[in-house]
Protein backbone atom coordinates (compact mmCIF):
# COMPACT_ATOMS: atom_id res chain seq x y z
CA UNK A 1 0.00 0.00 0.00
CA UNK A 2 1.22 3.60 -0.92
CA UNK A 3 0.97 6.15 1.93
CA UNK A 4 1.83 8.92 -0.59
CA UNK A 5 1.48 9.96 -4.33
CA UNK A 6 2.51 13.78 -3.83
CA UNK A 7 4.20 15.62 -6.18
CA UNK A 8 6.69 18.06 -5.24
CA UNK A 9 7.69 21.27 -7.37
CA UNK A 10 9.25 24.41 -7.47
CA UNK A 11 9.79 27.00 -10.16
CA UNK A 12 13.54 26.77 -10.79
CA UNK A 13 14.38 24.46 -9.00
CA UNK A 14 15.42 20.94 -11.21
CA UNK A 15 13.77 17.44 -10.39
CA UNK A 16 17.22 16.37 -9.49
CA UNK A 17 17.74 19.11 -6.76
CA UNK A 18 13.67 18.75 -5.43
CA UNK A 19 14.67 14.87 -5.25
CA UNK A 20 17.93 15.16 -3.27
CA UNK A 21 16.28 17.46 -0.97
CA UNK A 22 13.25 15.42 0.13
CA UNK A 23 14.68 11.88 -0.02
CA UNK A 24 16.30 11.94 3.60
CA UNK A 25 13.30 13.69 4.99
CA UNK A 26 10.99 11.32 3.37
CA UNK A 27 11.36 8.76 6.35
CA UNK A 28 11.65 4.72 5.93
CA UNK A 29 8.70 2.92 4.97
CA UNK A 30 7.47 0.09 7.59
CA UNK A 31 6.02 -2.63 7.41
CA UNK A 32 3.70 -3.28 3.89
CA UNK A 33 3.51 0.97 3.98
CA UNK A 34 5.69 2.43 0.96
CA UNK A 35 6.52 6.05 0.94
CA UNK A 36 6.68 7.87 -2.86
CA UNK A 37 6.87 10.84 -4.11
CA UNK A 38 8.05 12.17 -7.28
CA UNK A 39 10.01 15.58 -7.68
CA UNK A 40 9.16 16.76 -11.56
CA UNK A 41 7.81 19.62 -12.94
CA UNK A 42 4.21 19.05 -13.38
CA UNK A 43 4.10 20.90 -16.62
CA UNK A 44 1.34 22.94 -15.58
CA UNK A 45 -0.52 24.61 -19.22
CA UNK A 46 -0.08 28.22 -17.00
CA UNK A 47 2.22 28.60 -14.06
CA UNK A 48 3.80 31.83 -12.88
CA UNK A 49 4.44 34.04 -9.82
CA UNK A 50 2.87 37.09 -10.76
CA UNK A 51 -0.87 37.07 -8.69
CA UNK A 52 -2.86 39.12 -11.20
CA UNK A 53 -1.78 36.67 -14.15
CA UNK A 54 -4.19 34.28 -14.65
CA UNK A 55 -2.80 30.63 -14.02
CA UNK A 56 -3.87 27.08 -15.25
CA UNK A 57 -3.10 24.32 -13.07
CA UNK A 58 -4.15 21.68 -15.33
CA UNK A 59 -1.39 19.32 -17.15
CA UNK A 60 0.02 19.16 -20.28
CA UNK A 61 0.37 15.99 -22.45
CA UNK A 62 4.17 14.59 -21.65
CA UNK A 63 3.79 15.73 -17.77
CA UNK A 64 5.71 13.59 -15.09
CA UNK A 65 1.98 13.36 -13.22
CA UNK A 66 0.38 11.81 -16.03
CA UNK A 67 -0.89 8.23 -14.25
CA UNK A 68 1.48 8.86 -11.69
CA UNK A 69 -0.64 9.05 -8.54
CA UNK A 70 -2.36 6.76 -5.89
CA UNK A 71 -5.68 5.24 -6.30
CA UNK A 72 -7.82 6.57 -4.13
CA UNK A 73 -11.24 4.90 -2.23
CA UNK A 74 -14.52 4.50 -3.81
CA UNK A 75 -15.64 6.10 -0.66
CA UNK A 76 -13.93 9.56 -0.47
CA UNK A 77 -16.02 12.17 -2.38
CA UNK A 78 -14.29 12.88 -6.09
CA UNK A 79 -15.98 14.56 -8.49
CA UNK A 80 -13.98 13.96 -11.14
CA UNK A 81 -13.68 10.48 -10.24
CA UNK A 82 -13.72 8.50 -13.73
CA UNK A 83 -13.03 11.42 -15.93
CA UNK A 84 -9.12 10.19 -15.48
CA UNK A 85 -7.72 8.28 -17.73
CA UNK A 86 -5.74 5.46 -17.31
CA UNK A 87 -4.04 5.41 -13.79
CA UNK A 88 -4.86 8.45 -11.44
CA UNK A 89 -2.49 11.46 -12.28
CA UNK A 90 -0.56 13.55 -9.49
CA UNK A 91 -2.54 16.99 -9.02
CA UNK A 92 -6.47 18.41 -9.14
CA UNK A 93 -6.56 17.74 -12.21
CA UNK A 94 -6.51 15.03 -14.60
CA UNK A 95 -5.18 15.29 -17.85
CA UNK A 96 -7.86 16.34 -20.22
CA UNK A 97 -9.92 18.11 -17.62
CA UNK A 98 -11.78 21.53 -17.59
CA UNK A 99 -10.40 24.31 -15.84
CA UNK A 100 -12.12 25.15 -12.40
CA UNK A 101 -14.73 27.61 -12.42
CA UNK A 102 -14.92 30.10 -9.63
CA UNK A 103 -17.65 32.68 -8.92
CA UNK A 104 -20.30 33.83 -10.94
Amino acid sequence: MRAEGNLYWQPGLTSEAAAAWLKPRAGKATGKMETLFLAADPRFVRAVADLQAPNDYRLQAGSAAIDAGVELPAELPDPLHGQDKGKPDVGALPLGAEPMQAGR
